[in-house]
């Protein structure tokens, strides 16, 4: 599935940004088929290349992006409840769903309704990881 990726990254007479959704879409896609076989290492993975190839082209503006916001919340989601269980360190969830938030609330490519849908979620996430972190501490 990564040679699509690998034929994006190659191709010529095709402009940075244009690349950049070429990759992103074609990770995400992977995402959900590494989600549908419990492949929660690469989809780590996966959606970490995403939000670093949205930051590289992007820089600061990368959260005006709903996709990146949702990359983010996933991290957080897996950390919440796969990492979690393996390592006991809910602190990278806390770290992602915090960022997922900043993000989310600076999308532009979605409407006001659905972005509070998408901030109500990473802060009820956000809020069951600092309990997690509260309790790791104890």
């Amino acid at each position: 599935m990564r040679d699509m990726r690998e034929m994006i990254q190659r191709s010529d007479g095709v402009g940075e940004e244009e690349r950049c959704w070429g990759e992103v879409w074609c990770l995400v896609y992977i995402d959900a088929c590494e989600e549908l076989v419990d492949d929660w290492d690469k989809r780590e993975e996966t959606l970490k290349d995403v939000i670093s190839i949205l930051e590289k082209v992007y820089m600061d503006s990368a959260g005006k992006h709903v996709v990146y916001g949702t990359c983010l919340y996933n991290l957080g989601f897996i950390h919440l409840h796969t990492v979690y269980l393996r390592t006991s360190r809910p602190n990278d969830a806390s770290e992602y769903f915090g960022r997922a938030i900043a993000a989310f609330q600076q999308a532009e490519d979605i409407d006001d309704e659905k972005k509070m849908e998408c901030i109500e979620r990473c802060e009820y996430d956000w809020k069951e990881a600092t309990k997690r972190q509260s309790t790791s501490r104890n």
